[in-house]
């Protein structure tokens, strides 16, 4: 990999940890979209670990206690997710799932101008779960359903639940890589090249929190638009 390609990746990674440090989700969302456009060897295997790192970066250092039950509920829902996702793709063409992946999360958001109040409950839970890990394996997005159910909660929770959901998932994902031999040590090594970025992106964040905290619901929000929007657009350009 060139310096200036790898000196770019990081500045992107770097940008992807703020984020996720400031809502609790979204390093994927900067990175995916810039690692597809470098090289397709840079996803799913090397997008995850950057992801997880970022992540796990939040968990650490939040000061609200891990809601382990509330990832648990969800967790339990993403596993049919998956399963669902992957019967879709056997059936469905890659613009079909898209679109649908795409919907999903434009009628969430519709959903948030209405009266309808989501909260995290475990019913609640286990269906966004579901939601995410059918996103998931249609679009390696699953963050969308997850911030839109916790879009009113405090910023404090908002953060530490979503980045514990995260966390759990990401590594459940990239167990699957790894046991489908699709991330070995030419993925880990390209991941390695990646992490220098997210460090210094994650310890940077903390100064920004108070950024996020005045707007948390619109960005959530907005990030999961921005997710549609992306989707919608990948399709297009392909």
């Amino acid at each position: 990999m060139p310096w200036w390609e790898l000196v770019a990746l990081n500045a992107v990674t770097f940008t992807g940890a703020i984020v996720q440090g400031g809502l609790g989700v979204g390093i994927n969302l900067v990175c995916v979209p810039v690692f597809l456009f470098a090289g397709a060897a840079l996803v799913p295997g090397p997008a995850l670990v950057v992801g997880i790192v970022g992540t796990a970066a939040v968990v650490m250092r939040s000061r609200t206690p891990f809601d382990l039950t509330a990832a648990g509920w969800a967790t339990a829902g993403r596993l049919p997710g998956i399963a669902a996702g992957l019967a879709a793709i056997a059936v469905l063409d890659e613009p079909s799932r898209v679109v649908i992946a795409a919907a999903l999360v434009i009628v969430g958001v519709a959903s948030s101008a209405t009266s309808i109040r989501m909260t995290p409950t475990p019913p609640s839970l286990v269906a966004a779960g579901a939601i995410s890990g059918l996103m998931s394996v249609l679009a390696a997005l699953g963050g969308p359903p997850m911030a839109l159910l916790y879009q009113r909660e405090r910023p404090a929770d908002v953060r530490s639940a979503l980045a514990t959901f995260a966390l759990v998932s990401g590594t459940m994902s990239l167990a699957t890589l790894v046991l489908v031999g699709r991330f070995g040590r030419p993925e880990l090594s390209t991941s390695l090249l990646l992490l220098p970025g997210v460090v210094a992106g994650a310890a940077a964040s903390s100064r920004a929190v108070p950024i996020f905290d005045r707007r948390l619901r619109a960005l959530l929000l907005g990030f999961s638009l921005g997710a549609a929007a992306l989707l919608l657009a990948k399709q297009l350009v392909s």
